[in-house]
């Protein structure tokens, strides 16, 4: 079992407790919903998943907390036809975004690592329920 890390954030009526893992579902849901993302981490189906594992490299997410402000890095995969760098630069915006509005911390920097490119025949074997041959 993994020991959760929280931000206590201090206000008039008492503290809040930000859990690291609310950080990280605000940050995938915003990495998702970026065009172009083909996956993000976790949230991947089970073909997706397996080329995921392909990806050596692939350390998901990671959260660091500096008092008020927070630091993430997250792994995506970028759909072919996409160019990388812009997906990834709405991803970084996307996600801190989100955060600063929905957690009301400032974010430091979003780190993004683009573990792979996902092809059109991969994401159509997807939508069939089918292998990839």
């Amino acid at each position: 079992m993994t020991k959760e890390h929280y931000r206590n954030i201090a206000g008039e009526q008492g503290t809040v407790k930000i859990a690291e893992t609310v950080i990280v579902s605000i940050a995938k849901q915003a990495a998702a919903e970026v065009q172009g993302v083909s996956g993000v981490a976790e949230g991947l189906t089970q073909n997706l998943q397996a080329l995921w594992k392909q990806c050596a490299a692939a350390q998901g997410f990671k959260v660091r907390f500096y008092g008020n402000r927070v630091s993430v890095d997250l792994s995506i995969l970028v759909e072919y036809g996409y160019i990388v760098p812009e997906v990834a630069k709405k991803v970084q915006e996307a996600v801190q975004t989100a955060i600063q509005s929905m957690a009301g911390l400032q974010v430091e920097s979003v780190g993004i690592s683009v573990q792979g490119i996902v092809f059109p025949q991969q994401l159509a074997w997807e939508d069939a329920g089918q292998e990839p041959i």
